[in-house]
């Protein structure tokens, strides 16, 4: 009977299938191959098993005949009831001597002070003699002072050695219900496998079972780099497995797959997707754009390139999956309504033929740490955008204000909203900073917004109102740029204020 070794780890989103195997002589397994304690997490429905014969020819597989899991509970010795009624019959006879005990304190505690009231009535009464025997009276009242401590000492320890008895014989208690409804430990795996009698060499045996104690989510670690002469600008990302696990045993060298797929249990519900038949005279696809059967998620696998160790903890330990570098651009971007503050972004394209799963981003600039960022889930052929940090060299200052005219004839209120952003580099070198903005969009028939005023080279999307413009400043170079729009609607319409910083 043994554990066997964790010796292989899959892990998903929400579980984990946990490998352990168990090396054994080919002559010893006539009984099967017992695996013990198994922990209680493993879920007992996915307890599957393989075996390999090895000798010195080679290695081949084994036919499985049987898998039994089993409870395993709390070993109990044969005389232990027996052994626990005698304890608790003293711990009894022992309560019960207190109790005796406090009732002989407690009537010599009733004598004394019937002694003390008896003394005072004495002493008053000799105090008015010509020679009261003052020495006598006194040790009268320390014997009386000395038995009332000695009574209190004997019992407080009373008090003392009752609770310890009480909670020894609650601890005896709870132990005999645990035998009379013995706790369940883990599980016992028992394995038989079709081997000939004669054979030799050792047997290998894997079992695998789930856990919902173990899992993983996606990590990266985005380290930018400028161009230089040898290599462009780009970005080295890093693919991590953020491997958590408390399954209560530390895993020691284990080889460790993460993957978004879902468990071997799990199955969609057996439905279909529509057809949708496409093609004809006016489709360019052809033949090949015939059907359209909708589109499905593939799972993505990724093996750590070496064995790893995770302890049994609620820490996550971070596993190195994949390395990619990445062509990317950084420029610095300005949106004043929200922020007035000029943020390097770096943006690349996600050709590392990998679909980018959402997780915690390490965003680093060279050697130096810049932060952590969030991305979402990221195509193939898709562009990443991570945040670098802050440029404070640019100052940025937004100035918004509305002048409301009322027509007394149609009864509508227009609004007139100017909006001036000022620029200033505060390096001794130039600079390109983009800027983008927001005009809003009517989705309304009563309420027209009109473009008044703009850059040249401002980029205004008519459907969504956000503008994009390039801005160059030389070194200690300041610059203005101005947008303004109006806003028509009938009265009662209420607009919002366009100083106020929005997301």
């Amino acid at each position: 009977m043994t554990l066997g070794r964790v010796r292989r780890v899959r892990l998903y989103l929400d579980r984990a299938a946990i490998t352990r195997s168990v090396v054994v002589d080919a002559d010893a397994i006539d009984a099967g191959i017992v695996l013990e304690p198994l922990p209680l997490d493993l879920d007992t429905t996915t307890v599957r098993a393989s075996a390999h014969h090895h000798t010195n020819s080679g290695e081949a597989p084994v036919r499985v005949t049987s898998v039994l899991t089993s409870p395993l509970f709390e070993r109990v010795e044969d005389d232990r009831r027996e052994r626990l009624a005698e304890q608790m019959h003293e711990i009894d006879a022992k309560l019960a001597s207190m109790t005796d005990a406090e009732a002989t304190e407690e009537r010599a505690a009733t004598l004394l002070s019937a002694y003390a009231r008896h003394a005072m009535k004495q002493l008053s009464a000799e105090w008015l003699t010509e020679t009261p025997d003052f020495e006598s009276w006194g040790a009268c009242f320390d014997h009386i002072r000395e038995a009332r401590a000695r009574l209190f000492a004997a019992k407080s320890k009373r008090h003392d050695d009752r609770r310890a008895l009480q909670e020894k014989r609650a601890d005896l208690l709870a132990e005999e219900r645990r035998i009379e409804h013995p706790v369940r430990r883990g599980y016992r795996v028992t394995v038989r496998v079709a081997l000939p009698k004669s054979a030799t060499g050792r047997v290998q045996v894997d079992v695998t079972y789930l856990t919902h104690r173990a899992k993983w989510s996606p990590g990266y670690d985005a380290r930018h780099w400028p161009a230089t002469k040898d290599r462009p600008e780009h970005v080295a990302l890093t693919g991590l497995a953020l491997v958590e696990q408390h399954t209560g045993e530390d895993w020691e060298d284990v080889e460790v797959v993460v993957t978004t797929g879902a468990p071997p249990i799990a199955a969609e519900a057996p439905e279909l997707s529509a057809i949708v038949l496409r093609g004809g005279h006016d489709d360019p696809g052809g033949a090949d754009g015939l059907f359209d059967a909708g589109s499905s998620t593939e799972a993505v696998e990724y093996r750590a390139a070496a064995k790893v160790s995770v302890p049994s903890a609620l820490q996550p330990v971070r596993v190195a999956l994949f390395s990619d570098t990445l062509l990317a651009s950084a420029r610095r971007e300005v949106a004043p309504r929200r922020h007035p503050v000029a943020a390097i972004v770096l943006e690349a394209t996600n050709d590392s033929g990998r679909v980018l799963f959402p997780g915690r981003v390490n965003v680093f600039r060279g050697t130096q740490y810049a932060g952590q960022s969030i991305i979402e889930r990221v195509p193939k052929g898709e562009r990443l955008r991570l945040p670098l940090g802050v440029d404070r060299t640019i100052r940025v200052r937004r100035e918004a204000t509305s002048v409301a005219h009322k027509s007394a004839l149609i009864g509508t209120v227009s609004h007139t909203f100017e909006i001036l952003t000022h620029f200033e580099n505060l390096s001794a070198a130039p600079v390109e900073l983009v800027v983008r903005e927001r005009v809003p969009v009517s989705r309304s028939e009563d309420m027209t917004v009109k473009l008044l005023t703009a850059e040249r080279a401002q980029e205004v999307d008519p459907d969504t109102g956000l503008s994009k413009l390039v801005v160059k400043l030389d070194a200690y170079g300041r610059r203005h740029v101005g947008t303004s729009y109006r806003v028509t609607a009938p009265r009662g319409f209420e607009l919002n204020d366009p100083n106020q910083r929005s997301r």
